[in-house]
């Protein structure tokens, strides 16, 4: 565990290593397309709604939104009406109907992971390049089949994963390109983790002023801009008493029947769906996620394979549905260890009873470790140096990095610009990305391409079969091919 004084010298440390070598100092890309690249989006869910928050209006034009929810397309719309010039009638239930009125080039998908490699393959066959949140499918047969149409189809796809786009990250892959002689030395483990302490459930929006807006009823409801004033008219004879006791798939039931009253064509059963708790925390579901791995594990693997520029050969993992006693059929607790090419091991773990260390990656060298916490802020201490001792970085004649160390505070690094990065602000440099790719009709300038998502997800599935199994499995694509459920 790092002290407060001991934090306060990692990041300036860091800040200084990256002030002396501006080139991975900042993000590594700028915008220099022609004009905004017009999108639409599918999924307008929390991630969704974050991809929309964090979009520039110089780089991106959201066209049309769709979701199957009444209450994500109210509160879709509400987000992009803050940035652009749109259209309620722009706003869809059905995917095909919004692709064929087009009126976009490309498509941002945020749904459910069984959901990603179905529409990707839609869009891509209607002419539309695609932006798919990771992880990039259900299956490694999928992933396939979208790499494939993409390629055919001479259209960009790029894959979510967006710590491509975090100047933390570019700025660390930068150091690992120097090799043994830059700031890490060799580098043989990365030790990654996400930890939580709750049921890692998504709940109705009850006193969403937004939706209360559009649907209060009651005069209680109306004023206090909550829903649950309204109960009586969802579910007679229901107190908030009653209400507050009720199990999360009660409430998330009458939420829906909410829903309903709302909008009646809305069927959650039509889209696959056997409960509206199904639908609504679909990750916890095998049928449609893969759980905590696919979930959160995927990013920081994506990590590991673009700093090592290698896939791992093999995983060793334990865990299980130990905590959580609910309706979820996904492991609540994760453990992993993947062996990679060249004599290096990751170790991952993401559980959901204790939130201790929250989340973080390290890259750990033989001259140097850097801590990444939260993907808002780094620290850089260099081996054999005392985490209270401030580290110089100074340039070498070939401009490399090299470390030296003296005692003092000093002040703030000038220039570097990575103090404390907005956890957001990477979405929105992801889609700058994919905007320039399509502009310059270029794979190469997305951040993450379908080869390298592919190369996660197959870990992905590697790792929960190696739960289940409780051995080591091989990350070979072949084995999974015909995999159907976590």
């Amino acid at each position: 565990m790092l002290k407060p004084e001991e934090m306060i010298i990692g990041r300036r440390n860091f800040m200084k290593a990256t002030a002396a070598i501006p080139a991975v100092a900042a993000y590594a890309y700028s915008a220099s397309q022609a004009k905004p690249l017009e999108v639409a989006i599918i999924g307008t869910g929390n991630e969704g709604r974050v991809l929309l928050g964090a979009a520039s209006p110089a780089s991106i034009q959201v066209r049309a939104m769709c979701d199957l929810r009444p209450d994500h397309r109210i509160l879709g719309e509400h987000v992009i009406k803050q940035k652009w010039e749109f259209s309620s009638e722009r706003v869809y239930k059905d995917v095909d109907k919004m692709l064929a009125d087009g009126g976009f080039e490309a498509v941002l998908i945020a749904t459910p992971l069984h959901t990603h490699a179905p529409l990707t393959l839609k869009c891509l066959e209607a002419g539309k390049h695609v932006l798919c949140e990771k992880t990039m499918a259900y299956t490694v047969d999928e992933c396939d089949r979208m790499i494939a149409a993409a390629e055919k189809s001479g259209l960009i796809l790029a894959i979510g994963h967006q710590r491509h786009a975090n100047p933390l990250y570019q700025t660390a892959k930068g150091w690992m390109k120097q090799g043994t002689d830059g700031i890490f030395g060799e580098v043989h483990h990365i030790r990654s983790l996400w930890h939580r302490n709750n049921d890692w459930r998504n709940m109705p929006m009850w006193d969403s002023e937004v939706l209360a807006e559009k649907w209060a009823e009651s005069d209680n409801a109306k004023k206090k801009a909550n829903l649950l004033f309204d109960l009586p008219k969802i579910q007679e004879g229901i107190s908030p008493k009653e209400f507050e006791a009720m199990p999360s798939s009660e409430k998330i039931a009458l939420w829906f029947k909410l829903m309903q009253m709302k909008d009646p064509d809305f069927d959650y059963a039509a889209h696959g769906y056997e409960t509206p708790d199904q639908m609504a925390n679909w990750r916890l579901y095998s049928k449609f996620s893969h759980g905590l791995m696919s979930e959160l594990g995927s990013h920081q693997i994506d990590v590991c394979n673009w700093m090592w520029e290698s896939a791992p050969e093999t995983v060793a993992a334990g865990g299980g549905l130990f905590h959580w006693k609910d309706e979820r059929d996904v492991f609540d607790h994760a453990f992993a260890i993947f062996r990679y090419p060249g004599d290096k091991v990751m170790t991952f773990s993401s559980i959901t009873t204790n939130d201790f260390d929250g989340y973080y990656d390290q890259i750990m060298g033989t001259k140097g470790t850097v801590y990444i916490t939260g993907e808002t802020q780094a620290m850089l201490f260099k081996t054999g140096v005392e985490k209270t001792t401030e580290v110089d970085v100074e340039k070498g004649k070939k401009g490399e990095a090299n470390l030296t160390s003296h005692g003092s505070m000093g002040g703030k690094a000038k220039g570097s610009g990575l103090d404390e990065v907005d956890p957001y602000a990477p979405y929105g440099e992801e889609l700058t990305m994919f905007a320039e790719a399509v502009r310059k009709n270029d794979p190469s300038l997305v951040g993450c391409d379908g080869h390298a998502a592919k190369k996660a997800a197959i870990a992905v599935f590697a790792t929960n079969e190696a739960i289940r199994s409780n051995s080591i499995q091989p990350c070979e694509a072949a084995k999974f091919l015909a995999m159907k459920n976590a």
